[in-house]
């Protein structure tokens, strides 16, 4: 016979539904950021050309990366 141990925290109410909204809605404000580094990590044109890259951020080109 086995017993189960009744659980030492009380039940939790769910979270109202504002607040799980605005959790993701927070969360989905990084994403544009985000997708805009990758990009430009890899190669893609996001609107600055090597030279600026270079001098003003201070970033290598791409023949560093091999």
């Amino acid at each position: 016979m086995t017993t189960t141990a009744a659980s030492p925290l009380p039940a939790l109410a769910p979270a109202p539904v504002w607040a799980r909204r605005a959790a993701h809605a927070i969360a989905l404000c990084a994403v544009p950021s985000g997708l805009w580094r990758i990009a430009m990590a890899s190669g893609v044109y996001v609107g600055y050309s090597d030279q600026v890259l270079r001098e003003v951020f201070d970033i290598p080109g791409g023949a560093s990366r091999m």
